[in-house]
């Protein structure tokens, strides 16, 4: 698992994302599928991760064959409702 941070030109601001990998994933060629996790309102890329251990359990699962290998991307929505909205004070917020 790595944390990513990127800058958004649409945002205009960085933007952080944590990435799991499944086992051996440098060295092969296949393609996997991908589960992107958003968090409820008010949290962050840290939460299925740090908080929820998700790497552990998908390690688990994928090394007893129980699901296929995956990556799993966390992305950091922070207070948002992962679109455009009125901010708390009711002014526009984040795109």
């Amino acid at each position: 698992m790595e944390r990513v941070v990127f800058y958004s030109p649409t945002l205009d601001q960085d933007q952080k994302y944590r990435v799991y990998l499944p086992p051996d994933y440098e060295k092969s060629v296949q393609r996997y599928p991908v589960i992107y996790l958003l968090h409820g309102l008010g949290g962050t890329d840290r939460d299925f991760f740090v908080y929820g251990e998700l790497h552990k359990t998908l390690d688990r699962l994928i090394k007893t064959k129980k699901i296929p290998p995956v990556i799993a991307v966390g992305a950091n929505g922070a207070d948002w409702y992962w679109t455009n909205h009125i901010g708390r004070d009711g002014m526009p917020g984040p795109r």
